[in-house]
């Protein structure tokens, strides 16, 4: 490796992707000869060539003449060491060809059998056989044109794996592969574990990437794989290059362990500190464990992921009544239950709200935490009304099109913002629809986004799969908080039923417990809210500056390595 890159190896490594970047760059140099250093002892490459053409004329016929002439007419894209030339990968093999499906498709596998190899099976640090589908001995014999042997390579040739490549290991028993998968026979055994670096390197993949067709499926042909240039060194050197990128590989699969650790042991201690807090015993043991961790957040929130939980941790303590006192002169809660009560009731005798369904107390086995005095447990439809959202039917066409936003879980995204979807509605649309107004609050109420809720900020109509609750004289912006808090996601997929996809009714979900402080203090719990997390905004912006500036730093690294 360049003395470039190996002085500044923990710098390329601590950046976002840095040792997948560093694996790329090991190999780039290993394929542009590098990475080491020639030996004037190595036979030539003429000598490997002869093998060659060799063992391909034995294989195959005689061919030597036109081989000889390919490869010294062979395309040079890019400026090769002393001794090197470049060739076509299917003038190196004996065999390149995709395999084939047998008559029957899966109908045909067996629990016992010969292995039929897929592309999920290929991978570029080797065979994947987990799922590995198996064939009956019979069918294998007649797809003779697709058996696989150690000493060969897999190249993946369609789907979102084009490009993976696997090196067929000598212990290997035997097998087929499917037609997503060609097999690359080198003519000499020794050629494998170098071809292997060849075909994972960014100079093959980024051919594949250029030479793939096909729109809606990636797709590379066996024709023009064959014509790929393999830049091709004496036999000696490819040996030495082999050693050296196993080694420097060894070397990055411990600096990734090391990062991992890292990373798990820096989420660990973060959510231990979190967890202080929210076990808090009292006021002042919280204010004790908040001075702590508040004089260590520059040393503490490094990551999005511990910055996510300072996020969530917040929210937790705003709904447990940690952040913020409950003033003296505030008003015990059940005052504000009783007022809700009361405009709610009003709002039936003027007949605009549906009549108030009847709600038991919230008992002490369903109380997930207790909570500060001033403050009562209620369920979440005595709030407000509740509605759950409808669809105009989609033949009605002069229901769309209007001038509302129809919304449905896909635009609601997790940080609480409302999208605007294709489509909308008319006037036409909202009187069979169901309509939320600015402030009103939305919940996904079915499927694997169910819990994702946001306040309305306009006018908007929304599907059934969304509830809403308008909320009468509390803080829409405290329930919110509520909403988004660990114990009201967990109460919300605890009341659903189904599991592959979960549901969770309007009664179910109005029946939920939530923690209703007097208003005064829903309003200062708000905004102390509001100001954490625009802390964690700021937070996550200044991670995103520094990891911009680490991987330009990285990227230039790379660059002056590969150019040097």
């Amino acid at each position: 490796m360049t003395a470039l890159a190996s002085d500044n190896l923990q710098l390329l490594a601590d950046a976002p992707g840095g040792v997948g970047a560093l694996r790329r760059l090991i190999l780039d140099l290993a394929v542009s000869g590098r990475l080491v250093a020639q030996d004037p002892a190595d036979d030539s490459v003429e000598v490997l060539i002869s093998q060659v053409v060799s063992r391909k004329a034995s294989v195959g016929g005689s061919r030597k003449e036109k081989l000889k002439a390919r490869a010294a007419v062979a395309p040079s894209k890019n400026t090769l060491p002393p001794g090197w030339v470049q060739m076509r990968l299917g003038d190196l093999t004996t065999k390149l060809g995709a395999g084939s499906t047998p008559l029957g498709g899966k109908q045909v596998y067996v629990a016992e059998g010969v292995m039929f190899l897929r592309s999920q099976n290929v991978w570029n640090d080797g065979l994947r056989l987990g799922d590995v589908a198996r064939i009956p001995t019979s069918i294998h014999r007649e797809m003779a044109g697709t058996h696989v042997f150690s000493g060969d390579l897999l190249f993946n040739i369609t789907g979102a794996s084009i490009g993976r490549c696997a090196a067929v290991p000598s212990h290997f028993d035997g097998g087929n592969v499917s037609q997503h998968v060609v097999i690359v026979r080198p003519a000499l055994l020794e050629l494998q574990a170098y071809l292997h670096k060849v075909l994972i390197s960014d100079l093959v993949q980024d051919a594949v990437m250029a030479e793939q067709v096909g729109v809606s499926r990636e797709g590379l042909s066996v024709a023009k794989l064959s014509e790929f240039a393999i830049p091709l060194p004496p036999l000696g050197e490819q040996h030495r290059i082999v050693a050296k990128v196993d080694e420097l590989m060894a070397l990055c699969d411990r600096l990734d362990s090391r990062q991992q650790d890292a990373e798990a042991a820096h989420a660990r201690l973060v959510q231990v500190l979190l967890d202080s807090l929210t076990q808090a015993r009292d006021a002042d043991e919280f204010q004790a464990c908040w001075r702590r961790l508040a004089g260590q957040f520059p040393l503490l929130f490094t990551t999005e992921t511990s910055v996510e939980s300072l996020r969530r941790t917040s929210i937790q303590l705003a709904v447990r009544g940690l952040l913020c006192e409950t003033g003296p002169s505030d008003a015990h809660a059940t005052a504000l239950i009783n007022s809700i009560a009361a405009s709610r009731a009003q709002a039936w005798r003027a007949g605009l709200a549906p009549k108030p369904k009847p709600f038991s107390q919230v008992d002490g086995e369903e109380m997930p935490h207790r909570l500060p005095l001033g403050w009562s447990w209620v369920r979440l439809g005595q709030l407000g009304v509740a509605s759950t959202g409808s669809t105009p039917v989609t033949t009605q066409t002069d229901a769309f099109d209007g001038p509302t936003p129809f919304i449905g879980p896909g635009q609601i995204t997790p940080g609480g913002v409302i999208s605007s979807g294709e489509k909308s509605l008319s006037d036409t649309g909202l009187a069979s629809s169901t309509v939320a107004r600015p402030g009103d609050l939305l919940m996904v109420c079915i499927g694997g986004s169910i819990g994702k809720c946001a306040i309305a900020d306009r006018v908007l109509a929304f599907n059934q799969q969304i509830n809403s609750l308008s909320v009468f004289e509390a803080s829409p912006h405290f329930v919110f908080l509520v909403m988004c808090s660990p114990e009201f996601q967990q109460a919300v997929l605890g009341a659903a039923t189904g599991s592959a996809t979960p549901i969770i009714n309007r009664s179910k979900w109005e029946d939920i417990p939530v923690p209703l402080p007097p208003l005064a203090t829903q309003h200062r719990i708000v905004a102390k809210v509001t100001e954490l997390l625009a802390l964690c905004d700021q937070l996550k912006a200044s991670i995103a500056a520094a990891r911009a500036k680490h991987v330009q730093l990285a990227e230039a690294l790379v660059a002056q390595a590969v150019a040097g």
